[in-house]
């Protein structure tokens, strides 16, 4: 949700538009954590009782994120602004989410959903979930921005094949251990495999490095380590069972990536299963390993899908998706309960 947030701050919204960010979380301590957000709903009030803009931007995910969140857009309602809850969260969260809410929790979230006067979600899937979980009836879709186009390093494309899985090993939903499998059933000749991103490589992992010389653990990444990885990588691997449309997978479709991805969240809204990707059924190791074979063993069919690819990421850039949400904003602007902005709509919170 971060980045999201990071490259409408650099699109052409913030040359039209006065955003300010009021965040209303922070990871260092409980007590820390009630203060922040405390501060952010005293923050928010000023600043819809000022009359700093009429619009409130939330962006949320689920569990403790969208029940702060619920708070702030109804407090924004509550005093007169008009509201946009922007879901970042992928199907299965959602569903989780729902299920571990219980009666109350689902009429407070439910409330605060029927408050925002519009609801975007980053994927078709994850639209349908919010309705049937809390009765909004017309959520829009707007997919996450594609960052700027990639290019890949000299001769990189044209030697050996290199697949990347940026997912980790902290969160299982980013698919680890269906990668390992999927590493443990077949290796094809010539395919080196570099695995990265948060957590901890599990035992199962350390065992398959050791025995497999084309195997490479590189951990955390700073933005500028994955930049590079992008660049001297040829394939790209999607193993999740649950997301919303991740900006790791925008990422390798900007640098003209083969990608193999599992058919979950938003991927099959902007990726078409053998024109720019070979989808997966989602935690299906044998599936994926045979997916990585094909694209290991054909160097034609890396080149055409990554090419695709990134003409499809082309069409998502920043300023494509930040238009998008001008139009979203000059609706709301143009309705019969909208004030007339001080120095245009504000985004807040996240």
């Amino acid at each position: 949700m971060n980045a999201v947030i990071a490259e409408l701050l650099a699109s052409p919204l913030a040359e039209h538009y006065r955003l300010e960010i009021l965040a209303t979380f922070t990871a260092r301590g409980k007590v820390r954590r009630l203060v922040v957000f405390a501060v952010a709903v005293l923050r928010l009030a000023a600043w819809c009782g000022l009359r700093r803009g009429p619009i409130v931007h939330v962006h949320a995910t689920v569990r403790g994120s969208m029940l702060r969140k619920a708070v702030c857009v109804l407090l924004a309602r509550a005093l007169g602004r008009r509201v946009v809850l922007h879901v970042h969260s992928g199907p299965g969260d959602i569903e989780s989410f729902r299920r571990d809410l219980g009666t109350a929790g689902t009429a407070y979230v439910s409330r605060a959903f029927a408050a925002a006067d519009v609801v975007l979600a980053v994927s078709s899937r994850s639209a349908r979930i919010l309705r049937e979980a809390f009765g909004r009836g017309e959520i829009e879709v707007l997919p996450n921005p594609a960052p700027p186009l990639l290019e890949p390093a000299p001769g990189v494309r044209a030697g050996s094949p290199r697949a990347l899985f940026i997912g980790g090993f902290e969160n299982p939903v980013k698919g680890g251990s269906v990668i390992l499998a999927a590493l443990a059933r077949s290796w094809p000749a010539g395919l080196e495999v570099v695995l990265a991103g948060p957590g901890t490589l599990p035992p199962e992992g350390a065992r398959l490095l050791a025995a497999s010389p084309g195997l490479s653990w590189q951990g955390w990444l700073t933005p500028n380590e994955k930049r590079e990885l992008l660049e001297r990588a040829s394939i790209f691997v999607l193993a999740s069972t649950s997301e919303g449309l991740p900006v790791a997978l925008l990422e390798a479709m900007s640098a003209g990536l083969a990608i193999a991805a599992a058919d979950v969240g938003g991927v099959p809204d902007i990726l078409t299963d053998g024109r720019d990707a070979l989808f997966v059924p989602p935690g299906d190791a044998d599936a994926l390993a045979d997916a990585l074979a094909r694209l290991a063993t054909d160097a034609e069919l890396r080149g055409r899908l990554g090419a695709a690819a990134r003409e499809r990421a082309a069409g998502l850039d920043r300023a494509e998706i930040a238009a998008r949400i001008e139009r979203i904003y000059s609706r709301l602007l143009a309705g019969p309960s909208s004030q007339a902005p001080d120095d245009g709509p504000g985004t807040l919170p996240r």
